[in-house]
């Protein structure tokens, strides 16, 4: 195409300002629950109808240029578009979540196919279809690769993002061929980490009165971003970045009883009782929406264990529920009946899910143990006095680390971790209990007689 022919169209360009679509926002948010009294919750809402990148803000930064490692060439002939290329991850780029680009040879990327490969850049926002849409422009004006230069990708990865990058480098322009004064190398940043979009330019010249755009424009042209000076104008640029940034800021009132307890896109609380919240939701944008909900609190289950002969059983017997045996806080391999056998001596308790619900319960823990071992037990460690009013001490010169203590059914009625001195004062009722101490990480046993 000679250079007559490509520059005799006549083109009409229409400057489309820029204005505020206020729209409905829609947070979603319904009825929940906690499962125990106390409980905390944290809740966090789904907005519709708001978007951080509805809009961005420009900011220039330090130069910085990322070099390729393991660069993707591609081959773009003049006025080209790109296949689709994989970007890596999702990427969102005003209001809509992305995972393919279009690479322009013209010096801009495209988050959709079919977009005009017209080589003379306009003015944004515009609605016209000349002008690609969804579009990053790094520098689009009439660069032809075929004369010169290469444009690659490259998809950059570490422990807490990802980056994808699109480098034009040393293409040379269409009307100035591959004068290496008026080359150009640039390129498009991606960040997965906050969406924004950094442009890097090491050297772009102006090419006679050609004009050229760096910014950003949505699916339809009614909004856009462009750099001041750099809006379809002729500049030129060297060792230049700039950063556009979503700049949607979303305000979260959170209120229960009519006070506003939290501010932040989420709310976390302990619930001790039924509660009506109210969450109001706006933008910068205009959007506004409020939802009342109920977090209740479930009431408990009085989930007990029952001793017959040498067999457990679970007070709650219910198709609603699963089960899982625990033997001093392991998981008993399939003992996921209401029942389980005693086959050792130790402490037992079960672990119940709601399967409604998904709510757990915890039993009280049953300790198992024979008159054998209590009495070899006395022999290693001894209380005094015998009986005691619930104040007593033991004989070893090791230091104790828990104590339990557990009545004569099996259940623990008081436990007492870190004691000093090896001394202990128990508020229990007249009778026979049975003491668990834990002594450098071994257990051992003895009867205790209060008498009050």
């Amino acid at each position: 195409m000679n250079d007559i022919f490509k520059y005799s169209f006549t083109f009409l360009i229409c400057l489309i300002f820029p204005f505020l679509s206020f729209s409905q926002c829609e947070v979603i948010l319904t009825d929940t629950f906690v499962c125990h009294f106390g409980n905390n919750l944290t809740l966090t809402p789904e907005i519709e109808g708001s978007s951080i990148t509805s809009d961005y803000r420009v900011d220039i930064l330090p130069f910085n240029y990322v070099e390729h490692q393991n660069s993707n060439m591609i081959e773009l002939q003049d006025d080209d578009i790109s296949q689709a290329i994989d970007i890596g991850f999702d990427f969102e780029f005003y209001g809509n979540k992305f995972t393919q680009i279009y690479i322009g040879s013209n010096g801009w990327i495209s988050f959709v196919p079919n977009q005009s490969i017209n080589y003379l850049s306009a003015p944004i926002p515009s609605l016209e279809l000349s002008v690609p849409k969804n579009a990053i422009f790094a520098a689009w004006e009439d660069w032809n690769p075929d004369i010169g230069g290469t444009i690659s990708y490259e998809l950059f990865e570490d422990e807490d993002s990802s980056y994808f990058v699109v480098s034009f480098e040393n293409l040379s322009h269409y009307l100035c061929g591959s004068n290496f004064e008026t080359q150009g190398s640039f390129q498009i940043v991606l960040s997965q980490a906050d969406y924004s979009i950094n442009t890097n330019i090491i050297n772009k010249s102006s090419c006679l009165t050609v004009p050229s755009l760096q910014g950003v424009i949505n699916e339809d042209g009614s909004r856009a971003v462009a750099l001041e000076g750099r809006n379809s104008t002729i500049w030129s640029s060297n060792f230049h970045s700039s950063k556009f940034t979503p700049s949607n800021n979303s305000y979260f009132n959170w209120l229960v009883d009519d006070i506003v307890l939290y501010q932040q896109d989420s709310f976390s609380l302990n619930f001790y009782s039924n509660q009506d919240v109210v969450l109001q939701y706006w933008d910068d944008l205009g959007c506004y929406s409020e939802v009342d909900f109920t977090v209740s609190v479930l009431p408990e289950y009085n989930l007990t264990i029952e001793r017959v002969g040498d067999v457990l059983y679970s007070s709650i017997v219910d198709e609603n529920f699963s089960y899982q045996w625990f033997f001093e806080n392991e998981e008993l391999e399939g003992e996921t009946n209401q029942f389980t056998t005693l086959n050792e001596e130790g402490y037992y308790y079960v672990l119940l899910q709601n399967l409604e619900n998904g709510c757990y319960y915890n039993s009280r823990v049953h300790l198992y143990v024979t008159a054998s071992i209590i009495e070899n037990d006395n022999s290693l460690i001894k209380t005094f006095p015998q009986p005691s009013n619930g104040s007593f001490s033991v004989n070893s010169d090791k230091e104790v680390s828990l104590l339990q203590v557990y009545d004569n059914k099996g259940v623990l009625v008081d436990e007492i971790l870190s004691p000093s001195e090896n001394s202990f004062q128990l508020s229990l009722s007249s009778g026979i209990y049975f003491a668990h101490f834990y002594i450098q990480n071994k257990k051992y046993f003895s009867r205790l007689v209060i008498s009050n």
